[in-house]
């Protein structure tokens, strides 16, 4: 595996990290930038962007994945690398509450709305966020009164009436997790926050790690990806599902993650 890094960019030190385990172990990889102007990524120490392309710069025959950018990844992709990035219609909570029983999720009694059609909820605190991986709608905890105030924030900011959202009652979070799953087996995990506030730790309970194993045996969204449990007052619920090249790693053991991809 090629990999391609964003090391020099976002506030995660753990692509630095990632970066100088893989000059120890002499990993292929190479450090990449966006180029200015131009929708396209290339290895930092280009200067001449006059013919900048894909094919220049990687292989295609060599297996190539990125970690940085959601962009870089979907770019590597409709370029034709593999895998490129691990990206999918299946980062879709829709689709995951159907495949693994909305049971299993902390917001599984929700309802699913066009935003353009969204009824007012009778919760006193409501939960919404987008059904799919996007950023056009930030995940977040709304006081009924302050409901429909929230939604044309979004429409100042583009929004249209087709956004599909998730609904329901915000309930109270005693702590998060992450883990990073490759081939249906968790290859690093940590902890990173209590009752809100940052805090990891890369122990975490293995009831957490059991049951996301367990659910993969019936279902996974990609080879490779992230998945966020939450505790309740009632246990551990699968919180979110995410894309693997551009999720933060917390306290989890970098140099697994690479070697599960890389293996």
């Amino acid at each position: 595996m090629h990999f391609l890094i964003m090391d020099k960019y976002f506030n995660e030190d753990g692509f630095r990290v990632m970066k100088q385990y893989m000059v120890d172990n002499n990993i292929p990889h190479t450090s990449v930038k966006p180029l200015p102007f131009a929708n396209i990524f290339v290895p930092e120490d280009i200067e001449d962007y006059s013919d900048a392309t894909y094919e220049k710069y990687f292989d295609k025959s060599i297996p190539t994945m990125s970690f940085g950018s959601y962009a870089l990844a979907n770019q590597l992709v409709e370029n034709g690398y593999t895998p490129g990035g691990f990206i999918n219609d299946n980062f879709n909570i829709k689709l995951q509450m159907e495949k693994w029983g909305s049971e299993n999720f902390l917001n599984g009694n929700c309802n699913f709305f066009k935003i353009g059609k969204v009824e007012l909820p009778y919760w006193d605190n409501i939960f919404i966020r987008p059904v799919f991986d996007t950023k056009q709608l930030i995940a977040k905890v709304i006081e009924r009164e302050n409901f429909f105030y929230a939604l044309r924030e979004y429409y100042k900011n583009g929004g249209n009436d087709q956004l599909d959202i998730l609904v329901s009652e915000a309930v109270e979070i005693l702590s998060e997790y992450r883990l990073f799953i490759v081939n249906g087996k968790v290859v690093a995990q940590s902890l990173y926050k209590v009752r809100g506030q940052f805090c990891t730790n890369p122990v975490v309970p293995n009831i957490i790690i059991q049951k996301a194993e367990e659910l993969c045996k019936i279902w996974t969204p990609a080879p490779a990806f992230v998945m966020d449990f939450a505790e309740d007052a009632e246990g551990f619920c699968v919180l979110e599902v995410n894309n693997i090249n551009c999720a933060g790693f917390y306290a989890c053991d970098i140099p697994s993650i690479v070697d599960a991809l890389n293996g």
